[in-house]
């Protein structure tokens, strides 16, 4: 399933949900840095989302979100 995710993240690098799958695909696996960083690319995709909060969080990442002026 990763190979599959990969390829879909190269092809659509904009694709939220790619992002977040490769990422659960990743942490299944054991590897939880993966995940981490396709996570961090959802978020920065989403800035926010509760999805890829949550999804950061359980790997032990936490996120803030900066204020613009």
């Amino acid at each position: 399933a990763e190979s599959a995710y990969n390829l879909v993240t190269a092809l659509q690098p904009e694709n939220f949900d790619a992002w977040i799958d490769l990422g659960v695909s990743r942490v299944k696996q054991g590897n939880k840095v993966g995940a981490g960083d396709a996570w961090r690319k959802a978020f920065w995709l989403r800035p926010g989302d509760p999805q890829a909060l949550q999804y950061l969080q359980s790997v032990g990442i936490k996120m803030v979100q900066q204020n613009t002026p």
